[in-house]
Parts: structure tokens; sequence; C-alpha cells
């Protein structure tokens, strides 16, 4: 069931919502035109949390808001001058979507609404959300400090000047409009779908798991001699073959149980143990060679340009 938000009367106010989403949060994908309110962002970059902040330069928008923002580590902002309205904030597992900006009166005093979904049967709306942040984010322009410069410089102009402060801003950093984001084209934004959830996958399981198996193996200096001349990272790939084929072939995987920490180490140091000792430890021959030689044209890019080129 979708919560609305709508900051009093028996409602939740927008703020409370965005808080409690961000602390369970280690990446928070955040959209909307106005931006002036930057403490709720800067309480979830102090709790180790990533910010990609998407914003419109216009007159509302703050300078020194964005440059709160642009000082910290962990966040990316990138901006648009005109045809951007949405205002949609994407969490690891929720999106709250509405009318609230970025900005203090509409997290806390203007009359919003917005709508809360976090719940299982929200899952296909919160990755579809997920697409059209990631859309509006690729075709968006990175905010430099040099025009961060420009867009304050444009921005008290235009408030002395008038007429069309907006206008102003865009002429002075560069027009930037967002593409349409046709939801109706269900095959499209299903395969964008399928597509951000492997993205997602391998970025909180596949990439952590990987990088503890290597980081026992090392520990442990459990390599066998014809892998030693490789980089970890194909040195943990051809352990993972091994085991793979050796222990787990098929689908039988899928049947192993969960384990914690330790014992998942002793796992590894013990097929690690069994690795090294086979005799065959899935390493082919000409491994070690193949992988250098995919890996010396980009060892430096001065060599780059003498790798031989296909006709």
């Amino acid at each position: 069931m979708v919560t609305l938000l709508s900051n009093g009367e028996g409602k939740d106010f927008v703020r409370g919502a965005f808080q409690r989403l961000a602390e369970k949060s280690k990446t928070l994908l955040l959209a909307a035109p106005y931006f002036t309110y930057p403490e709720p962002l800067l309480d979830a970059l102090k709790r180790g949390s990533s910010v990609s902040l998407l914003v419109g330069l216009n007159s509302t928008t703050r300078a020194d808001a964005l440059r709160a923002i642009t000082a910290e580590r962990r966040t990316s902002v990138r901006f648009y001058t005109g045809r951007f309205h949405a205002k949609l904030y994407v969490f690891d597992e929720a999106v709250l979507v509405g009318s609230a900006n970025l900005t203090e009166s509409g997290f806390q005093s203007n009359r919003e609404v917005v709508a809360w979904l976090s719940e299982p049967e929200d899952e296909n709306a919160v990755d579809e959300a997920r697409v059209i942040f990631r859309i509006l984010w690729d075709n968006a322009r990175s905010l430099s400090q040099g025009t961060l410069r420009e867009f304050e410089q444009a921005w008290l102009a235009a408030r002395r000047t008038g007429p069309d402060p907006d206008a102003t801003i865009a002429i002075a950093v560069g027009k930037v409009e967002p593409p349409s984001v046709n939801v109706d084209s269900r095959k499209a934004v299903g395969v964008q779908v399928a597509l951000e959830r492997l993205r997602r996958q391998i970025q909180e399981e596949y990439k952590p798991a990987f990088e503890e198996v290597g980081a026992i193996l090392n520990t442990e200096g459990l390599y066998r001699e014809d892998v030693t001349d490789i980089d970890p990272p194909f040195r943990t790939n051809r352990f993972l073959n091994w085991l793979r084929l050796t222990h787990a072939p098929g689908d039988t995987w899928k049947e192993a149980p969960v384990r914690n920490s330790d014992e998942r180490r002793g796992e590894v140091v013990r097929r690690g143990q069994e690795w090294c000792a086979a005799k065959d430890g899935r390493v082919y021959e000409g491994y070690a060679e193949g992988i250098q030689g995919v890996l010396a044209p980009f060892a430096d890019p001065a060599v780059l340009p003498l790798a031989p080129r296909s006709s």
C-alpha cells in the first residue's frame, strides 16, 4: 500500500520519511528542480552514504546550497536549466515521488503530496523510478566549479535586472533540457529495469563477495604457481572457476548453506589449500600470457598507439 505524505494534519512530514529512508540506504539518487536545503543530504553523507544530485539551475536554486554539497566526498551533481520538473528521490529499497522540492518549505511547511513506495508490491515501480532517474542523469550536464561560479554570478545579476531570471541563467551556463522519458514503452523500460537490477546485484552482492574471497586468498597466500604472474583479481577468478567445476557443477551451488563470515573464511581457506595441492587447478596453458597480452596495450597511454590494428 502506498503511503502519502503531506506535511501536516495527521500526515507524516516529508523530511521525516526522507531521513528514515536515507539512514538505511547506501546510495541516494535525488532529482529536484529547486534546491536550497542541503542539510538532509549532508546528514546522509556523514553517515557514509553516497549522493547523486540532479537539480535545476534557476532563480530558486541557491549556489551556497550547491557549494555545500559539492565540497563533500561521495557526491556527484548534474543539472538542467529548463523543462525539468521531476521531484524524485530514490533510495536503496524505496522511492519518494510527488510535489516536494529539495527546499525547507517542500520538506516541512508546504502542503505537498508525496507518495512513499517501499512495499514488496512496489518493487517494479521502484525499479522503474531508478531507471527514469538514470535516463535523466545520463542526459544532464555535470556541475563544475566554473559553472557553479557562472551560475552564482548570473543568479545575482538576474535577480537585480529581471524580467526573466531563469532565461538569463540558462544563457550564462548553457541551455540544458532533459529528453522525454516514455514510460509507456514497456519493452524498452523492461530491458532497462532488468539491466538496472543486474547492475545493483553486481555492485551489492557479487562484487563484495568476490573481493572477500580474494582478500582471504591473498592474506593466506593461497595461490598456485601457475597464477603467480597474474594480477590478484584474475587469480581469484581461477580459484572460483576451479571451485565451481570441481565442487559445484550445474546448479548444485544453489543448495549450499548460507554461512557467517567465520564459516566462510574457514571454507575458503580449506578449499584454497585443496586448490593449491590439486594436480589440475583449472588454469589452462597460456592463461597468464593471454591475460598479460590483453592488458598490455592499456598499461600505459603511450603504448596504445603502438598496438597493432586490424585492417
